[in-house]
């Protein structure tokens, strides 16, 4: 069974770029939806599941530590960013991202659920 690094690559609001890493590495699968408005092969969306980043240092400072109540709004959490996901450093989807739910506990563990659009 073949071993692949994936990356999550997103742009903040000041337009820097952060690797962010991933709980597990999911098999990545789209979803896309395709409805005939009058032009066979418009696709109307694309989606796919969501993604799992755990309250590393890095994510934390991406997301600006969203979890803390007394924080500021974080990236992701008000809008989506852009961001790609790349396999082995290739880019295999290009997408917008965004936070769907943050969950902590009482021993400062923090997940992101984020799906990709």
């Amino acid at each position: 069974m073949n071993q692949y690094s994936v990356v999550l690559r997103a742009v903040n609001n000041d337009n820097v770029k952060y690797g962010l890493e991933l709980v597990d590495i999911p098999s990545f699968l789209l979803d896309i939806s395709a409805i005939e408005v009058g032009d066979i092969g418009k696709v109307f969306g694309i989606s796919s599941q969501t993604f799992t980043l755990p309250g590393n240092d890095i994510n934390n400072q991406f997301f600006n530590n969203v979890f803390d109540l007394g924080a500021t709004p974080a990236v992701a959490l008000n809008k989506s960013v852009p961001c790609q996901v790349l396999v082995d450093g290739e880019a295999v989807f290009t997408g917008k991202m965004y936070i769907q739910d943050v969950i902590s506990d009482d021993w400062n563990n923090v997940i992101y659920n984020c799906p990709l659009s």
